[in-house]
Parts: structure tokens; sequence; C-alpha cells
């Protein structure tokens, strides 16, 4: 039997009365859903937890500074880079004793590129120093004579090459020349201290064995142009920290290439791998090298790292003039003669070490810079002084000699994290090792202060 045509429509009609019935009531749910206020606060507790709005929030907060102001007054235009970690990595930690350990890192990582100017920028934005207390007035220069010494604030400078040592100067004709030593020394030229051109590094030839050379000495022979330079020198053929040892070098086109001519000062004692100074574990190095006022000698003023307490210290070493320093004819002083050979001789310091490099926390004077001051008549050395664990820098010292045997007591200059001090004179002759009444400071390569004497 067919289906009724009648049967059929009223299907349809049905349909589309039940769709027309549907659609009303989407319609309805949808107008109260609209002004449903269970919905709207639904609504709004979803928009309060999307990570959307914690972004929001976040952005709010205000953002790391790019630079920050480096540390020392007087730099205080110079804008240092900030790591955006920079605060986290300077937050205290905790050794493995629980104690407080306080991070003693670069301001920033200059990245992958490393240049002369940022690393100039990274020591100039972590270099403090400041003039300790009673460091101007009256000082004592020896020989029954006192003096007044001022320090003056000084337009900052900094040599054009990296510092990690003495930097010694010297003038040939009426060009100055100076040395800056870090792993390896380089070579700048120039009018004055203040007009020094880009340092170039020099080439040495002959050196026994690995190690950096950090050249801390030069003398010009006046008559033929021949330079005699001393260098501190790290051997890497260790089992533990390095033993330092000092030589000598010859140069004979004004500094730029060098003839090793071997080792003068050694220690004689093994070294000792106990150390946790951080640094060292003995040997002879940080120096300073001076002709005497008489040109008989030539005087070495050296640290001594190594042996029993009573050996270490600032120790004093010497080599005639015709000898000019070289190799087997550098002798230590013993404490009555000169009959300490200066490799494999025993120190006897004539600034003792309150307590031993050995470490870890030490207490003594070292790396000594010397100058002949034509306006006292007197040596004067600045020295550094530990005052800590692994190497803390406690200050800078000032100390008088008219011989340079005996030392007046040191006098304080600086609280300054900076080692290396030394004087170079302003004036055309005056070098590192030359000066008058006064002086530029310079503290790790960095100058922000003077020295000004009067009698």
């Amino acid at each position: 039997m067919q289906p009724s045509p009648r049967g059929n429509r009223s299907l349809l009609a049905g349909v589309v009365i039940g769709l027309l019935l549907a659609y009303a009531a989407v319609v309805t749910v949808l107008l109260l859903s609209r002004d449903s206020p269970t919905v709207n606060t639904t609504t709004v507790l979803i928009s309060t937890v999307v990570p959307q709005q914690e972004t929001s929030s976040t952005a709010e907060e205000p953002s790391p500074p790019a630079t920050k102001a480096a540390k020392h007054p007087a730099l205080a235009g110079l804008e240092c880079p900030v790591q955006e970690d920079e605060q986290e990595r300077h937050e205290e930690a905790e050794d493995e004793d629980g104690l407080p350990v306080s991070e003693e890192e670069e301001p920033f990582d200059p990245g992958e590129e490393v240049t002369l100017e940022s690393e100039w920028l990274s020591a100039l934005c972590v270099f403090e120093a400041e003039v300790a207390d009673n460091a101007n007035g009256t000082v004592d220069i020896g020989g029954g004579e006192i003096a007044s010494l001022l320090v003056k604030s000084e337009t900052v400078h900094h040599l054009p090459g990296l510092v990690d040592s003495n930097s010694p100067t010297f003038w040939a004709g009426e060009t100055l020349l100076s040395f800056s030593s870090r792993q390896w020394p380089s070579i700048s030229s120039g009018a004055s201290i203040d007009a020094l051109g880009e340092p170039a590094y020099v080439d040495v030839f002959g050196q026994e064995g690995d190690g950096g050379i950090w050249m801390e000495a030069v003398w010009r022979d006046p008559e033929t142009g021949t330079l005699y330079g001393w260098y501190h020198s790290e051997p890497e053929d260790v089992p533990c920290f390095t033993a330092p040892v000092i030589g000598a070098a010859i140069s004979y086109d004004t500094g730029m290439t060098w003839l090793d001519q071997g080792i003068v000062l050694e220690d004689p004692h093994e070294i000792d791998c106990d150390y946790e100074n951080g640094y060292f574990s003995g040997g002879n190095g940080d120096f300073a090298v001076i002709l005497d006022v008489e040109q008989q000698y030539f005087y070495f003023l050296y640290s001594n790292y190594g042996g029993p307490i009573q050996e270490q210290g600032i120790g004093i070493a010497r080599s005639s003039f015709v000898d000019g320093g070289q190799p087997g004819t550098v002798v230590k002083w013993d404490g009555t003669g000169w009959d300490q050979p200066g490799v494999g001789g025993y120190t006897y310091p004539i600034i003792a070490a309150d307590t031993s490099w050995a470490g870890p926390e030490v207490d003594a004077f070292w790396g000594p810079s010397v100058h002949w001051n034509n306006y006292l008549n007197r040596y004067v050395m600045l020295v550094n002084r530990s005052g800590g664990l692994e190497w803390a820098q406690e200050g800078v010292y000032l100390s008088f000699s008219t011989d340079l045997m005996t030392w007046t007591i040191p006098h304080k200059l600086f609280n300054t994290n900076a080692w290396y001090p030394q004087i170079i004179g302003q004036q055309q002759g005056e070098s590192d090792t030359l000066a008058g009444q006064y002086a530029r400071l310079y503290l790790s390569g960095i100058s922000v202060y003077g020295l000004e004497f009067t009698k």
C-alpha cells in the first residue's frame, strides 16, 4: 500500500512546527544568558585567572635598569651595563659550612666579543678607592725628617693597555713609552702619560717553558738605547697553584721585541700544594727594580711567598750596574750581607709578613713599586697589603727610605679593592722610577688621585 498524500503533508507540517519551537527556545536561552548575572560572574572569574591577566600584572612591575653608575664617585658619569640576573648573582650565598659568602663577580658580561674597551669598562665599573683616615698630613720620611702629604683628586685617566702588574715607563728622546701587562706585555707611546696611543703586544723570543709574562720593570741605557727589562712569570707545569719566578730580557728596538735572558730570582723551597691563598704556592714575584741614584746597583724589591714565615715578606736583592741585572749576577740580602744567590737563595725580608702566605687568611705587604723622589731626596715605596681570604686587599701604603734597605713604618693611603699602586711622574724625563713634588697615583692602571709633598 502506498502512503496517503494527506498523511505526508501532515508530517511535514509537524516537522516545521517543531523546528520553529526549537528556534524560539534557543533565542530565549541566548537572551536570558546575555542578561544572566551568574554567567557574567563566571566570565569575570575566568578573566582573572587566564595567563593574559598574569602577563598584564607582571608588565606593571618596573623593569631593571639597563645601566648603573660606577662605584667610584669620580666615575659617576660612566654607564655600566647590568645583566638581567645581576641581582640574583650578587645575593649572598652560603659556603659548605653555612657561612655567608659575598660573590665578587664582574658587573656585566661583555658577551662573546671581548674588546680592550669592554675590558677597561669592566675594570672602571668595579674600581673602588677612598682616602684612608689620617692619610693627609705629616709623614715620617726617614733620616729624622718629616714632610706634609696631600692626596688630591684628579681627572680620571687609565693606562692604555690592560693592567695586572706594575707598569714601567721610560723616555726615548721626546717620546714616553709605557708597558702594561696582563698575561703578556703591551707597549704604548706618546708625548706624555695622558697622551699615550693604542697599545700593541710585544714579542718575546727564547722564553723557556710555558706561562705568561708580566713586564714589571724597565731601564733604558741612555748611551746605547738598549732596554733592560725584568718580568714576573708564572710557570704552568705545576700540580697546584703556581709559584712565580723573576726573569730578565733585553730589547734593541725600543721594546717591540725582546730576547729572554733567563731567570734571575727564584725561591729555593718546593711548592706547597697545601697553600690556600687562592693564587700562589710559593715563589718570588710581584716586584720592582730601580737603579740607585749613585748608579752603582740595580735593586730588586720583590715579594717572597714561599718557605717558613721568617722568610716571607718583601725581600731585596741587587746586581752591580756593570752586570745589568742579568742571570747569575743578582744576589739576595741575607740579613748581614749579599751572600745568597738570586736563584735558589733564601730571603731575609726587609718588611716581614705578619702571617704566612699559606693562608687561607693572609696579613702581609706585597707587590712594591719604588721611585726616587728628587723633591724629598728619598726613595718612596708604594705597597699593597693583603688582609683576608684569597688575597683580599686591605689597602695601599706608603714608605720612605734613604738607602733602599731601611724603610719607615708603612703609612696607609687608601682603602681600595685595586692592586698594583704606583707613582708616575708628570714632567718630561720623569717616570715610574723618578718623580718630584707632585705626581699621579695609579691603582691597577687607573688614576683618580695625585700625591703632593711639601717640606
